[in-house]
C-alpha cells in the first residue's frame, strides 16, 4: 500500500517540535536554592574582582603620582628658585619682601592667584639695588631665597619651618 506523501511544510514542523519541545523543557526546568546560591556566589565574586582591579588601578595611580613628584623635586636644583615656581606654601607663610617689606603675601589664595617666581623676577629687575627675597615658610621646612642677579634666586637659609 501506498502512503500519501505529506506536505513539504509538514516534514518541517516535524522537524521543528521536537527540538521546541526540548527548548520549552530546559526553559520549564526550574532553578533549584543551590542554584541560585551559586549564581550569587558568582555574581559576589566577579564583584570583587572588578572591586580589587580598581583598588589595583588607584594604588597605581598614586604610585605613579608620588614617584613622579619625586623625582620633579629631586631633579630641581636645591640652591636656585625655578622661575615657574609659585610664592606660596598652602599652610604657612610664603612671601616676596624688599628690604624686609613684604611686597607679596600668600594670605590664603587660591593657587592660580599665587605669584610665581617669574612675576616676582620682573617686579626685582625695575627695582634691582634692593635686598629681595622670598620666603618659603611650611609646616615641616622653610626655604629662603635671594636675589642674586637677573633670574636667579639662590638660596640663603633653611630650615625645619614652623615645627
Amino acid at each position: 500500500m501506498n502512503r500519501p506523501q505529506q506536505p513539504e511544510h509538514n516534514k518541517t514542523a516535524a522537524k521543528i517540535k521536537p527540538a521546541a519541545a526540548a527548548r520549552n523543557g530546559a526553559e520549564s526546568k526550574k532553578s533549584t536554592p543551590a542554584d541560585s546560591m551559586a549564581h550569587s556566589a558568582i555574581r559576589a565574586q566577579s564583584a570583587a574582582q572588578t572591586v580589587a582591579q580598581a583598588a589595583t588601578q588607584a594604588e597605581q595611580t598614586i604610585s605613579a603620582v608620588v614617584t613622579t613628584t619625586q623625582l620633579r623635586w629631586h631633579s630641581l636644583s636645591e640652591r636656585h628658585l625655578p622661575l615657574d615656581s609659585v610664592i606660596g606654601v598652602g599652610y604657612g607663610y610664603a612671601a616676596l619682601t624688599r628690604d624686609g617689606e613684604p611686597v607679596f603675601e600668600e594670605n590664603g589664595q587660591e593657587f592660580h592667584q599665587l605669584m610665581t617666581v617669574a612675576e616676582a623676577e620682573k617686579i626685582a629687575a625695575q627695582d634691582p639695588p634692593h635686598d629681595w627675597k622670598i620666603h618659603l615658610v611650611a609646616l615641616l621646612e622653610d626655604r629662603h631665597y635671594q636675589r642674586t642677579g637677573r633670574g636667579c634666586w639662590e638660596l640663603v637659609r633653611r630650615g625645619y619651618g614652623l615645627s
